[in-house]
């Protein structure tokens, strides 16, 4: 009766990975509800938004990618509350010092650690040929290409938006720093970022190989499921 009652307890476990979601989950909805309604719109909008890219991955992909797994649903979450919680709801970009840069060297380095776990799980189940080197300088120009392309944003916002409204404020430059040497300095960051998130994500495969039953695997495993192809139902 004792065995019974264990296997049904944990049967209905909830692991530490599933409480943590659920509380960024639910703070990260709380906080976007509230901005939308009762603070700025578009920060809500987009808190709003990630939530459900996060969650719902299918819907915004058209199903290509059908679930992401705990550990980068983690990372991402945490990429969403240092970006637009901490940094634009509580307004860290403006009140704290180097904030900004702190989060130009972060969210690469998150989005290069997941990058090369996507581009090992790739290599893995054979869609992709390419030997480490070449991988962890693919990932880099990959961070470093999305910095590019915020900072263009920041750039064409500042020049034709920014002299007609200032909801938002400008977006390049700072008190100490003129919006050519802000942009250079975050672009550097977001080199170093992925360049370590890449570093990060090598060692971590290699400190993992060769074990049984090792996390690596179980998580390659769930993020090759999104590239199998399922057998038409008969």
């Amino acid at each position: 009766m004792e065995k019974r009652d264990g296997e049904k307890k944990g049967k209905f476990s909830i692991s530490w990975e599933d409480k943590v979601i659920l509380v960024l989950r639910t703070f990260s909805i709380a906080v976007g509800v509230f901005e939308f309604f009762l603070g700025e719109h578009v920060i809500g909008f987009f808190i709003l938004l990630a939530v459900v890219a996060i969650t719902l991955p299918g819907i915004m992909t058209r199903n290509f990618i059908k679930f992401i797994p705990h550990e980068f649903e983690l990372l991402f979450f945490i990429m969403v509350i240092l970006q637009l919680i901490v940094g634009e709801t509580l307004n860290f970009h403006d009140l704290v010092p180097y904030y900004d840069k702190f989060v130009h060297f972060s969210l690469p380095l998150f989005v290069g650690l997941m990058g090369f776990l996507l581009a090992y799980t790739l290599q893995k189940t054979g869609n992709l040929n390419m030997t480490t080197g070449p991988m962890i300088v693919l990932i880099v120009l990959i961070t470093l290409g999305i910095g590019a392309i915020w900072e263009i944003i920041e750039y064409l916002y500042d020049t034709f938006i920014y002299s007609k409204t200032d909801a938002f404020g400008r977006l390049q430059g700072t008190l100490t720093e003129s919006p050519l040497v802000d942009t250079m300095l975050d672009l550097i960051a977001n080199t170093i970022g992925g360049l370590f998130g890449a570093i990060i994500g090598l060692r971590y495969i290699k400190s993992e190989q060769g074990k049984r039953d090792s996390k690596l695997s179980i998580l390659v495993d769930k993020i090759a499921d999104n590239f199998r192809k399922k057998e038409p139902v008969s």
